[in-house]
């Protein structure tokens, strides 16, 4: 049986973690980064859940420290945080995290994040993660490129005529598509990707001003993963994307 850590200054956060796992894996539940530090210099856990903000020592500072135990070299780590402030979160996975899970947390996504740690053991490469996307607006895809050109492998098209060619040819993990276009709309090149053979099952997102819930839900049936609505709001998007890569890698 894995045996997971879970460390948190909030009690009744480790009660929901201890009752959520305690089934299926053995679980070690600590209030302070400085305890946990200590223990793991001498005994082994498969997989570390870390609270982000802690007092005395914030859930980074104490990963750091945790990262320089021979001991815990491969081990795992997810950040469990209420930080909806993307640039911590790609702090966390530059410094190798195997992601995050939000608070108030959903003990589905927990159950499956943590299966997914545990079974790859390794963290997961955001910035080798290839996103594609596709807006006739050059100003649309330079918002994109502000928003997480730091957190991916970031390709920008204007033409859904040359992206079709490309992605016939490259395999990509998300893909990021404007329902308003010239000459082919977003709906049409959808509709051309999910009949081709390379990308049909990559997820895709509409980046679109549309509000029509019924045009929403023919992208939906189409074959769209999801949306964001038009102006682009760079934290949402950032969270969204990172997000979607987590679930996918």
């Amino acid at each position: 049986m894995y045996t997971i850590l879970s460390v948190d200054d909030d009690k009744l956060i480790r009660e929901l973690i201890r009752n959520t796992l305690q089934e299926k894996y053995s679980v070690l539940d600590m209030e302070s980064p400085e305890e946990a530090i200590s223990y793991l210099k001498n005994n082994q856990v498969d997989l570390l859940l870390l609270d982000f903000e802690m007092p005395e020592m914030t859930g980074l500072e104490c990963y750091r420290e945790i990262k320089k135990l021979s001991i815990a070299k491969d081990m795992p780590v997810l950040f469990v945080t209420s930080v909806s402030d993307g640039n911590r979160v790609i702090e966390c996975i530059r410094e190798g995290s195997s992601g995050y899970i939000l608070k108030p947390i959903d003990t589905c996504l927990l159950l499956s994040e943590i299966e997914k740690a545990l079974k790859y053991k390794a963290p997961v490469n955001f910035f080798e993660k290839r996103v594609y996307a596709i807006d006739d607006s050059k100003l649309g895809l330079a918002t994109i490129k502000n928003a997480i050109e730091d957190v991916c492998d970031l390709t920008l098209e204007t033409s859904p005529h040359d992206a079709l060619r490309f992605l016939s040819l490259n395999k990509v993990d998300l893909i990021l598509l404007d329902y308003e276009m010239p000459h082919m709309n977003g709906l049409e090149t959808l509709q051309a990707l999910r009949a081709s053979g390379m990308n049909k099952d990559t997820p895709i997102y509409f980046i679109t001003a549309l509000t029509d819930a019924k045009k929403i839900k023919e992208c939906i049936r189409a074959g769209a993963d999801d949306y964001i609505i038009k102006p682009i709001d760079k934290e949402l998007l950032q969270k969204r994307v990172l997000e979607r890569l987590n679930q996918f890698f």
